[in-house]
């Protein structure tokens, strides 16, 4: 999958799945697949990180990694996040 295939999915994500935030600054994301969800780690000294095989095979930004920031811009207001 390349970086643009992985980017739409991202936003597919983004728009059609219920990203919860965790304990310092991790997020819940469900598989696309439905089977399942991922642990996306933004914290700083710890992340990016993400428990899916793309990123622990890659160790570079996957489609749930992608799809926080996405959600984290959008539902941002002034610093604060609005979930």
């Amino acid at each position: 999958m390349d970086d643009s295939t992985r980017e739409m999915r991202a936003l597919a994500i983004a728009a059609t799945q219920k990203i919860k935030p965790g304990p310092r600054d991790t997020w819940n994301v469900p598989s696309q697949s439905g089977k399942g969800n991922y642990w996306v780690c933004l914290e700083e000294g710890f992340g990016p990180f993400c428990s899916c095989p793309d990123f622990e095979t890659r160790g570079m930004a996957c489609k749930h990694l992608m799809a926080v920031e996405i959600v984290m811009r959008r539902e941002t207001t002034d610093g604060d996040v609005t979930v």
